[in-house]
């Protein structure tokens, strides 16, 4: 358990299948090796995941005030068969890809998408969130794997884009102001 800011500054950190608990930042300049694991965050911290991919991250508001957000500086990525949990406040990523696990953004929280894409691109990889997903300048792009999300969807200067096996079959809204 990381009560503070969790820091990779070079070599490697390895997660050796078991659980970490970050409560502030989580900074990666080296390289984080997940075997398998669970990392909660369990703070108000940023996450620069360095393009190193999670397996399992769980991001609660739990020990946070109520709305507050938690900022992915550049890449976060759920990898084998891994999930993304965010329950209140707002997730905010510079870019989101599922190139294998899942993403659930409940009804308490939201997910935006700053710059960059949210990208499904694995057959097994799903968003089936009940929370309100808001794309500002990026794409929504699924070559693989399913979006049914209950929650309203907004891109902005952006576009969905669906190929090859991918699905998009939301619920909820569906708003694109280009």
């Amino acid at each position: 358990d990381v009560n503070g800011f969790l820091t990779i500054t070079l070599g490697t950190l390895d997660g050796n299948a078991q659980q970490i608990n970050v409560a502030g930042n989580w900074s990666n300049a080296g390289t984080y090796t997940h075997n398998t694991n669970l990392v909660v965050f369990d703070g108000a911290g940023s996450i620069t995941a360095g393009g190193s991919p999670f397996n399992n991250v769980n991001i609660t508001v739990g020990a946070r005030t109520s709305g507050a957000a938690v900022t992915v500086a550049s890449l976060l990525d759920i990898s084998g068969t891994g999930t993304l949990t965010h329950s209140g406040g707002v997730l905010s990523a510079g870019t989101l890809t599922l190139s294998g696990g899942d993403l659930t953004v409940n009804a308490a929280g939201s997910l935006t998408v700053t710059t960059g894409a949210f990208t499904i691109s694995n057959a097994a990889s799903v968003y089936s969130g009940t929370g309100v997903v808001g794309i500002t300048l990026g794409n929504l792009a699924i070559s693989a794997g399913s979006y049914t999300g209950s929650g309203a969807i907004t891109v902005g200067t952006g576009n969905i884009s669906v190929t090859g096996s991918g699905v998009y079959s939301p619920t909820g809204n569906t708003t694109i102001s280009n």
